[in-house]
């Protein structure tokens, strides 16, 4: 129904990072995808404590991942022909 990736710093980005966040469309705004984002957040913060997570969002969730404590960082881009804007937190 719902699936996270967890990557360790200097794999993406210099600090960990969350990517490949997905929820199934029939479980979209159930709340799932925050439940999911919330225990990312806390494994993230248990493997690598003090060092920040970053993200490259679907320009379109910007709002959604703003409420989890994300702040967009630099320009628009494309990423598979779809606008992303990478936030840290």
């Amino acid at each position: 129904m719902a699936y996270l990736r967890l990557l360790a710093p200097g794999v993406k980005y210099a600090e960990p990072a969350i990517g490949r966040v997905i929820v199934g469309v029939g479980q979209r705004s159930s709340g799932l995808g925050r439940e999911l984002m919330a225990q990312g957040m806390q494994a993230t913060e248990r493997y690598y404590p003090s060092k920040g997570i970053r993200l490259s969002a679907q320009s379109r969730l910007r709002n959604f991942y703003t409420s989890l404590g994300f702040k967009p960082e630099g320009d628009e881009y494309l990423e598979d022909n779809i606008p992303h804007i990478e936030m840290f937190r």
